[in-house]
């Protein structure tokens, strides 16, 4: 309803970041892609953790917003061949999900992901993430 649409700030230039989204479905990066451009950023997008481990080891990003259930290699896998990497910038990886248990939350984090985020995905959490993890990337505190 008109009077209760809520901005979506610009939120990049205060707080800069490489994006890299990872995500076999093309509904699900169309719509990440659209919440992060209205956010002010331009992430790059690959299909699998195969291609995201190729990305991550070629190009600096700080943040990885990794679907946990993909083919060929799935975000668990890749998050640990990411880790393991010594030509990774050791990005931040959050797991982008739609199974929310806590089994499936403790997994993530276990494989060495950073954060957690739920499906559907609001513009709010992405912000919320954006704020807690851009300005200080791993190379600060982790």
């Amino acid at each position: 309803p008109a009077g209760q649409r809520s901005e979506i700030p610009e939120i990049a230039g205060k707080f800069p970041a490489r994006i890299l989204i990872v995500d076999d479905n093309p509904l699900n990066v169309m719509l990440l892609e659209h919440m992060l451009h209205k956010l002010g950023y331009a992430p790059v997008s690959v299909e699998n953790g195969r291609a995201a481990f190729r990305q991550t080891t070629r190009n600096k990003f700080d943040i990885l917003f990794m679907d946990v259930h993909m083919p060929e290699v799935d975000g668990i896998n890749a998050t640990k061949a990411i880790r393991n990497s010594k030509a990774s910038c050791d990005p931040v990886i959050i797991a982008v999900t739609a199974n929310a248990t806590d089994e499936n939350r403790h997994d993530c984090l276990e494989a060495g992901m950073d954060d957690f985020l739920a499906k559907p995905i609001r513009v709010q959490d992405i912000v919320d993430l954006i704020q807690k993890w851009a300005p200080r990337g791993r190379e600060t505190t982790g």
